[in-house]
Formats: structure tokens, C-alpha cells, sequence
């Protein structure tokens, strides 16, 4: 068990499924003497409204749903999300030592809270960032203030990226900010049940670069000639690359798996491949030129190197440690790189060194460690 410190600390967040918020709260259910989690719909989940959980002494003491109707327009939603995360101090029993938001609304409900008295400490963790968040010009302004706000008021502000921290001061906004990666669970290396099979977890949008791996397919079955490609996740674009596969006559070659709700089970399928791709479309790039993908982390976590175009800070690093290559996104590199990364036993041994290190242990040792 590790120490418990007699801290309270609310930690409230936005979902739509699991996430870095996942893994904090677990760290720090049995970290603290009291943790206070509120969880927000977000999106398609919007209308499973607000949960919130009480733990004490690394147990879970109570859980409360407030439901809400999904059809209720957004900004009656954030007034709702706001008071609730404002009554966080009722839930934890009193004054809040350290309460992390994760996303700007969030974080800003805190300072409320600081400026009245009821927290010590306000952490803002930014999982997504970009200049240019929302197509609405007025949305984008709030966004972009709101994110200001933040950064220069909260104690400390922790970022997916160091590239979310050099877009801020482009735009002049300082305070203390510091890398908090994201993490994945590292499991014991294994041999590939699969060595020739491709894989690639994510949902089907058209900026995940699917298309490419494809199209770069035939290029790769010329060489090996069992090479295979599984396709794990679900979404819009799914149709546009079954009527590919068929095109390019792949259909015994490619394998959607659809959305797989077990992660264990995705990690397992992922274990036993030869290569993960995270061949992003550098056309198409939103806020993952300045995120740290989870897909990433979870292939290292699982040992499997990865081939990327040079679209999320991470690429570089993981090409810098030889767990994997960074490629053109054109079908002739993507089959380049993964023909390199095939059956080579260093690659996959870098990948599960670098696994290791991003578990996410290590990530929130690091980040409460070095508290300032």
C-alpha cells in the first residue's frame, strides 16, 4: 500500500470514456486521506450528467449521480458543471488542500474557491490545447481567456506537451508551467503471437491516418508476405476504409475489430502485434500537434514499436530511442518503416524500455515530487 498523506485533494474533470483522469484518481485514492472526484459529462456523455465520488483511507465511500438531459443547450450545462464543482469543499468536509481541474472550466472553478477561502492550492492539468480550439470565433475567445486565466492565476499548470507551453508564450501567456506526460499502464514484455501483423487503436477519423497504413499494406505483403493489419476502434470514417480495403483487394489481409471495451483485451491484441502505427495526417492536424497521444504511450506500455509521422511531440522521442521510426505520411514510407521495425528485437525491446518509463506511476511520482 503506499503512504497515505493526510491531504485532501478534489480533482474534477470532464469524460467521455476513460482518460489521464482515470489514472490520477486511482494513484491518488490510496494517497490520500481524502480524495473528492467530480466527473462531468462531456459530449455524447453529457447526458449521463454528474458523478461524484467521496474516497477515504483508500476506500470508496460514497457515490452520488446528478442525471441530466443531454438536449439541454451547452451553456446551462456549464453553469450546472460549475456548481457543482464549486461544492466540491462540501463533499471533502471542509477546507480543500489541493484541487486539480482538469480543462480550463474546470481550473477556474477552483480559483473561485481559493479566492474565497475554501482551497489551498489550484492545479490546471491541459490534456487538450490549441490556438484555434473551436470554429466560433466568440467560442475560440472564451476558450483562449479562460485558458489565460489559468495558466497565470493557478499555482501550477501542467501540460500533455512542452509544445502547449511554447504555443501559450507565442500568444504572450507565462506562469509556471511543467510537462506531465501521458502515461499508460507498462505490462511485462512479450514475443509477438503476431510478428507480422500491423495494428492501430483509435477512432476512425480521417485525421488518424488509417488510409495510409492501407494503401501501404500491398507495398508491405510484398516483402512479408503474411503481413496483416488489425484495426481496433470504432467511428465515422470506418466505412470509407472498409470500401478502400476492398479496392485494394485487402479484405482477407485487414481486420476492424470495431470498439473493444475491455483495454485489457485492447493491450493484449496490441502485445501480441509487431507494429503499432500512429501515422497521423499532418493536413488534417488539430490539437495533437500539441497533445501526447495516448495510443502512443499505450503501445510502448505494451513493448510494440511504432511507426509515426512526425505530427505529436512524442514522434521524435520515441525515434530518438530507437522504439520506433518516424515516416513520411505516403504509402511508400509507411511500408519503409514498418518493413524496418518488423522483427526487429531491438526496436521492440527500446519500446517496452520507454513503456516503462511512462507508466503512469512514474508520471504522477514525478509530478507530485516535484511540486513547487
Amino acid at each position: 500500500m503506499p503512504t497515505q498523506e493526510a491531504t485532501t485533494t478534489v480533482l474534477v474533470t470532464h469524460y467521455a470514456t476513460t482518460g489521464p483522469a482515470d489514472a490520477l484518481e486511482r494513484y491518488l485514492s490510496t494517497r490520500r486521506a481524502c480524495l473528492v472526484v467530480v466527473q462531468h459529462g462531456f459530449g455524447p456523455a453529457a447526458g449521463d450528467g454528474t458523478t461524484v465520488r467521496v474516497w477515504r483511507g483508500g476506500e470508496l465511500r460514497r457515490t452520488r449521480r446528478f442525471a441530466w438531459d443531454a438536449r439541454v443547450p451547452g451553456p446551462m450545462t456549464w453553469v450546472k458543471d460549475a456548481l457543482l464543482s464549486v461544492a466540491a469543499p462540501f463533499w471533502a468536509g471542509g477546507r480543500v488542500d489541493e484541487y486539480i481541474g482538469v480543462d480550463s472550466l474546470n481550473a477556474a472553478a477552483g480559483l473561485a474557491l481559493r479566492r474565497v477561502g475554501l482551497v489551498r492550492r489550484v492545479v490546471f492539468w491541459t490534456i487538450d490545447y490549441a490556438p484555434r480550439r473551436f470554429g466560433s470565433r466568440s467560442l475560440n475567445r472564451l476558450y483562449l481567456w479562460l485558458d489565460r486565466l489559468c495558466v497565470e492565476r493557478c499555482s501550477e499548470t501542467w501540460n500533455l506537451s512542452p509544445r502547449m507551453e511554447d504555443g501559450r508564450r507565442q500568444r504572450g501567456v507565462v506562469g509556471a508551467q511543467r510537462v506531465v506526460p501521458m502515461g499508460a499502464t507498462a505490462r511485462d514484455p512479450r514475443a509477438p503471437l503476431s510478428p507480422h501483423r500491423l495494428v492501430h487503436m483509435g477512432s476512425l477519423l480521417e485525421k488518424q491516418g488509417v488510409q495510409v497504413a492501407i494503401r501501404a499494406l500491398p507495398l508491405v505483403r510484398a516483402h512479408v508476405a503474411d503481413a496483416s493489419l488489425l484495426v481496433i476502434g470504432g467511428g465515422p470514417y470506418r466505412p470509407v476504409l472498409e470500401v478502400l480495403t476492398r479496392e485494394l483487394g485487402l479484405a482477407d489481409a485487414v481486420e476492424f475489430a470495431g470498439y473493444v471495451d475491455d483495454h485489457e483485451m485492447v493491450e493484449d491484441l496490441i502485445a501480441e502485434s509487431g507494429v503499432a502505427l500512429a501515422t497521423y495526417d499532418p493536413s488534417l492536424v488539430d490539437f495533437t500537434y500539441f497533445a501526447d497521444p495516448g495510443k502512443i504511450k499505450t503501445y510502448l506500455a505494451a513493448g510494440v514499436p511504432v511507426v509515426a509521422t512526425d505530427v505529436p511531440w512524442s514522434a521524435g522521442w520515441l525515434a530518438s530511442e530507437g522504439a520506433g521510426v518516424i515516416v513520411d505520411y505516403e504509402p511508400e514510407d509507411v511500408a519503409r518503416g514498418v518493413l524496418s521495425l518488423l522483427g526487429n528485437a531491438d526496436a521492440r525491446t527500446a519500446a517496452a524500455r520507454l513503456g516503462a518509463l511512462s507508466d503512469w506511476s512514474r508520471v504522477f511520482d514525478h509530478a507530485f515530487g516535484g511540486t513547487r
